[in-house]
């Protein structure tokens, strides 16, 4: 798959997942439930599973390594990632991006760090939700992975499984 390809399948799951097309909708919107939640994560979970396992399971360790789940770094992160072939290897992930961190105020600060914490929270409570729900399928899929990836490096013969 050629990344423009793969920036086009990414919008249009965004999209199904039901994101707003308008990256300038979720500018100061921070994490909240309403722009990312499991049922979101689900969908592209989804999607990504119809076109092969290995996407769907990246996208897992992908969500599973975000610090915190706002909606722009979200879809940042999501797009790097379909560029990067839909996996995780060599990607470095967008963490709160924010491109008026240099302009705070002493107010802002001390905001912050209550804001922090919620950001946390919300975002172990989406991650869990998500995690329930692909789980024993993540686990099953990527143990067959493990094993054909064992075999591979082993040389097992094909009929031992």
């Amino acid at each position: 798959m050629k990344s423009i390809a793969n920036d086009q399948i990414a919008v249009e799951m965004l999209l199904h997942a039901g994101f707003d097309k308008k990256l300038g909708h979720y500018e100061k919107c921070g994490v909240n439930l309403e722009d990312v939640n499991a049922t979101k994560l689900l969908i592209i979970f989804n999607d990504l599973d119809h076109i092969d396992h290995l996407p769907a399971l990246e996208f897992v360790d992908m969500v599973n390594a975000m610090p915190t789940l706002g909606a722009k770094e979200f879809i940042i992160n999501f797009v790097k990632f379909a560029r990067n072939e839909f996996s995780l290897s060599g990607l470095k992930l967008v963490n709160g991006y924010n491109k008026n961190e240099g302009m705070k105020t002493m107010f802002d600060l001390i905001e912050d760090k209550d804001s922090n914490f919620n950001k946390a929270e919300i975002t172990r409570s989406i991650k869990k939700d998500f995690i329930a729900s692909v789980g024993p399928y993540y686990n099953q899929t990527k143990g067959l992975y493990s094993i054909k990836n064992m075999e591979r490096k082993v040389g097992y013969p094909r009929d031992i499984r």
